[in-house]
């Protein structure tokens, strides 16, 4: 998170701790990113001989 501040306030409304609050949005940003990325055809590695239909 860019602002202490806000951070700050968003810990003290929600009961959590400023830490906590951090490591929610740095965990929010990275899965972000990996759909993001799913998006784009990037998904994950196909496995040979595992296939999607049964």
């Amino acid at each position: 998170m860019q602002n202490p501040s806000r951070a700050r306030r968003i810990a003290r409304g929600s009961g959590a701790t400023q830490q906590d609050v951090q490591k929610l949005v740095k965990q929010f940003k990275e899965m972000q990113k990996m759909m993001a990325q799913m998006g784009k055809g990037g998904g994950m590695p196909r496995i040979p001989g595992l296939s999607g239909r049964r």
